[in-house]
């Protein structure tokens, strides 16, 4: 009988999280998606390319990882006399290393980081409420 009892609450554990974390992914998708939007209105100024790299990392469980690329492209953008920083390629795309948009081809991220090459003048769309938080190139 204890058995069961210990099965059943193992599996209504592991349901729960299930859930947890599929509302945690969708709440960032959701997120994601918000911004996407937002940014199609915010105004635009110039901009210059500062880095333009491919980033690798490892990911998935320690016993069988593998290796994924993301470009790693870094401007220079001024709102009125304030100079920013952004590295956010797309709308939505985290700024961290983990969430950016990833391939398991170095060739891919290589092409994207190719289109902004360091020097380059590029447009980038920014937040007016907070232009250092939030900015990108591509909407």
């Amino acid at each position: 009988m204890r058995v069961v009892v210990w099965l059943v609450l193992f599996i209504a554990a592991f349901v729960l999280l299930a859930q947890v974390g599929r509302r945690r992914i969708q709440a960032r998708d959701d997120h994601d998606a918000a911004e996407q939007r937002a940014s199609r209105t915010w105004p635009t100024t110039a901009g210059t390319v500062v880095t333009s790299d491919v980033i690798s990392r490892n990911a998935g469980p320690r016993d069988s990882q593998w290796t994924m690329y993301s470009a790693l492209v870094t401007y220079r953008f001024l709102v009125g006399a304030t100079e920013h920083l952004g590295n956010q390629i797309r709308a939505g795309e985290s700024a961290d290393v983990v969430n950016r948009a990833s391939w398991d081809r170095p060739e891919e991220a290589a092409a994207l980081a190719a289109r902004y090459a360091v020097g380059s003048a590029v447009t980038v769309h920014y937040d007016p409420a907070s232009p250092a938080a939030r900015s990108c190139l591509e909407v």
